[in-house]
């Protein structure tokens, strides 16, 4: 899916709604990771669990702590 054939950008709600609904996943199932926090903050007003990409954090391991816990509460690490 791009933003701009939908005519939507990240880090609008919307797009984040629309990309759950192709998907066919609730935003407690879906994991959106990107290096510009507002983006990140778009996803998580969806109630997606957002990771905010630094070459300094470990992916991996922010992957599993939500997945590992689905009822944790979207996080974006500092």
């Amino acid at each position: 899916m791009f933003s701009t054939e939908e005519g939507l950008r990240k880090p609008d709600p919307k797009l984040f709604q629309r990309m759950l609904s192709r998907l066919e996943v609730t935003a407690e199932e879906a994991i959106f990771v990107d290096d510009r926090i507002n983006n990140v903050q778009g996803a998580e007003q969806v109630s997606i669990h957002g990771i905010h990409y630094t070459p300094e954090i470990n992916i991996q391991e922010q992957i599993n702590q939500i997945t590992s816990n689905p009822k944790t509460e979207n996080r974006s690490p500092k």
